[in-house]
């Protein structure tokens, strides 16, 4: 459910209610150990920043749900990853 309010933040442009969305979602996921949606927030929080620039910040993510990645199979996480991941080249080196 936070990662869903999450997301409607992120959508109407309230970048910093998402980003503390996500992470009080991060939270609770580890608490419960639900690794997929451990790995879908931290895709998450990596595209958010992306989109605010903090490209170190992202890269710390996008390892983050790698190290999630073996012990998941839906195809959708896995897909997203890719995504962000290729959202964080063309930004940090500028492939448009």
């Amino acid at each position: 459910m936070l990662n869903n309010l999450a997301t409607v933040y992120f959508l109407t442009n309230k970048n910093k209610l998402a980003l503390n969305t996500y992470k009080k979602a991060l939270k609770v996921k580890k608490l419960e150990q639900d690794t997929l949606s451990i790995a879908y927030t931290y895709n998450e929080l990596a595209f958010l920043a992306i989109k605010n620039n903090a490209l170190n910040k992202a890269k710390l993510y996008l390892d983050s749900t790698k190290s999630y990645l073996s012990t998941i199979s839906k195809k959708e996480i896995w897909l997203r990853y890719y995504e962000v991941q290729s959202e964080y080249h063309k930004t940090r080196y500028n492939y448009n």
